[in-house]
């Protein structure tokens, strides 16, 4: 589904403070095992499938990686979450494996929200602006203290924002975000959601706000990736029912 600002949507948002928040994955480096990521792909598809029935309260899906090769699959709804964990717990192949966690936003609206602070923000305010697990995720420029506020208070928990130390740490590794349904450290991209992105490397001399700009014209791209992938993630679904 294409990316769109929806004012009637980003107007509708009010401030959501989490009270069960998806955890994050352990610090571990890599992607997540190839036999791990196989034997969860069929529950991605279920609660892919499920999500899609209930779909103004679904928010995303994927994995989080625990200690080890472990890892479990996540899907985060934005209200009834001990309904849908008992509805999903007599769907899944292995519900000892599934966390059903609390979303801020329902896909549709955190999609519009991403949609309106890109336009909004980027590149004068804010070096990206993304959509993760936990949200919109902003990263703004130094000196942005004030606007942090200002999203935190508009906002609240379905917004994450951080303000970067100086220009270069900004963009070091520059990254157009990850789309809903990002799979930490996936290694299927086609049904799991894995991260579509345009890398930027930072070296003496850059213009790191050119750079911005440069990246966020590439941002048709990222999105013509994105849709591929979510015709596969609709694939998987299907066969999951």
């Amino acid at each position: 589904m294409p990316i769109t600002a929806n004012e009637a949507l980003v107007a509708s948002i009010v401030p959501i403070h989490l009270t069960e928040p998806c955890p994050d994955s352990e610090s571990i480096e890599g992607a997540t095992p190839v036999a791990e990521a196989t034997r969860l792909e069929p529950m991605l598809g279920q609660v892919l499938a499920y999500g899609g029935q209930h779909r103004d309260e679904f928010g995303t899906y994927g994995l989080i990686r625990h200690a080890g090769d472990d890892a479990s699959v996540f899907v985060a709804f934005t209200t009834d979450v001990d309904q849908h964990r008992e509805a999903l717990d007599e769907i899944v192949t292995l519900p000892d494996e599934l966390i059903v966690c609390q979303a801020a936003l329902s896909d549709d609206v955190a999609r519009a929200l991403y949609a309106s602070l890109v336009s909004e923000l980027m590149p004068v305010q804010a070096a990206s602006v993304g959509l993760g697990m936990h949200g919109v995720e902003v990263n703004l420029w130094p000196g942005q203290e004030a606007l942090a506020d200002k999203l935190a208070q508009r906002y609240g928990d379905a917004v994450t924002v951080t303000i970067c130390p100086d220009q270069a740490s900004c963009t070091s590794q520059l990254l157009e975000p990850a789309l809903p349904g990002a799979v930490i450290g996936s290694t299927s991209p086609a049904c799991s959601g894995s991260s579509v992105g345009v890398r930027q490397e930072v070296g003496p001399g850059t213009d790191v706000k050119r750079m911005a700009r440069l990246t966020a014209g590439r941002r048709a791209e990222t999105h013509r990736l994105a849709q591929q992938r979510d015709d596969g993630c609709a694939a998987t679904a299907e066969r999951a029912v």
